[in-house]
């Protein structure tokens, strides 16, 4: 109340209000999908090209920052929780923006094997030793290069998305290894498909 509120202050404090704002949904969502089942996904009907559509929506521009390569040619429709599988798709856009290579654009690849939906998404970064692969998925890790390269996060996004895709009975898997860039793969199982 006592501070004076010029432009560069008011952006400041917007800045970490919205930080706040978004550390504590975070927690929250991580706490909530902690218990083994969750009974309050919200499932309704969306066509996958729309998922995809809503998910890209939520970044400034993402068409100069990721390419997408949609290998779906027919029209499938999911039965799904669309907040909670966009955010989902969301955490995995974000972080390879941050951790991939800054001169070659991330993928997001949708692509339907063996009657389920995998979408995958692909950095050229620096990549995630072995013995780092199961760790990352726990809440607040936070890995030695997200810290020395000062990118900003809670260490919740992997552990979310992990809790939303296995609550859809489907399977998180990550490929990678250091300096091969990393793989990202959500596999919706069939019984989503409508």
């Amino acid at each position: 109340a006592n501070m004076q509120l010029n432009q560069e202050n008011t952006t400041i404090i917007n800045k970490e209000i919205n930080f706040l704002q978004d550390m504590i949904s975070n927690m929250l969502l991580s706490d909530k999908l902690s218990t083994p089942y969750i009974e309050d996904l919200d499932e309704d009907t969306i066509a996958l090209d729309q998922l995809i559509q809503n998910t890209c929506g939520m970044f400034y521009q993402l068409q100069d920052k990721l390419t997408i390569i949609n290998n779906v040619k027919q029209p499938i429709m999911l039965i799904i929780d669309k907040y909670k599988m966009s955010l989902a798709i969301k955490n995995l856009i974000d972080n390879a923006l941050k951790y991939g290579h800054p001169e070659k654009k991330p993928q997001l690849i949708v692509e339907l094997k063996n009657n389920s939906i995998q979408l995958m998404v692909q950095d050229f970064g620096v990549g995630i030793a072995k013995s780092k692969i199961k760790e990352i998925v726990k809440p607040l890790y936070r890995g030695r290069s997200a810290k020395i390269k000062n990118k900003t996060g809670f260490g919740l996004g992997l552990a979310i998305t992990k809790k939303i895709v296995e609550a859809h009975k489907g399977e998180m898997m990550i490929e990678s290894g250091e300096n091969q860039g990393s793989k990202f793969i959500i596999k919706l199982p069939q019984s989503l498909i409508k």
